[in-house]
């Protein structure tokens, strides 16, 4: 798929990083924040799961917010649906801590679309945005470093937004 997009001019191949073999999500995902941070010609890096269909203006409405947050802020999330035929339900509204045994869970996990949700409420601010669909500031993770790469998946969103937030970094949704 990906050649294919290369070859037809969709993709630009400066901007694929072949890994030789499957070494986890967390080390291939570090491998590409490395190779994009170091042009230092980006403010923000995406996230987007191969399995997720963004709406056409996902990109541009997370810069916008990007581009207008406080400076502290580096991390920016979104309501990620679950997958046709569920999707009146939502898989993800960024990642938080549940008190009383310190686990982590998608906010408003399959619940419908439109009811009370944790996510609408005004003060609502997720610990993480889930990696599956977000925008991450170069600044943020020059500052805090990348998500453990021995990590193979899962929860490496958690593990940048501990560092981060460590550091005085916030997040938005």
């Amino acid at each position: 798929v990906i050649w294919h997009a290369v070859k037809e001019g969709i993709l630009s191949k400066e901007n694929v990083f072949w890994m030789p073999s499957n070494r986890g999500f967390a080390l291939a995902q570090n491998h590409a924040f490395r190779q994009l941070g170091a042009r230092n010609e980006y403010r923000y890096v995406a996230t987007l799961n191969i399995d997720a269909q963004a709406e056409s203006n996902w990109l541009a409405r997370l810069v916008e917010e990007a581009n207008k947050s406080l400076s502290n802020v580096g991390m920016w999330g979104c309501c990620i649906l679950q997958p046709k035929p569920d999707d009146d339900r939502i898989s993800s509204a960024g990642h938080a801590l549940r008190a009383e045994d310190g686990a982590f869970l998608d906010v408003d996990w399959n619940r419908p679309v439109g009811r009370d949700l944790y996510s609408s409420m005004p003060s609502f601010e997720p610990f993480s945005p889930c990696f599956a669909a977000a925008l991450w500031s170069f600044k943020m993770l020059s500052s805090v470093g990348l998500p453990d790469n021995d990590q193979f998946l899962y929860y490496d969103d958690v593990d940048l937004a501990f560092k981060a937030r460590i550091q005085g970094w916030s997040a938005r949704y």
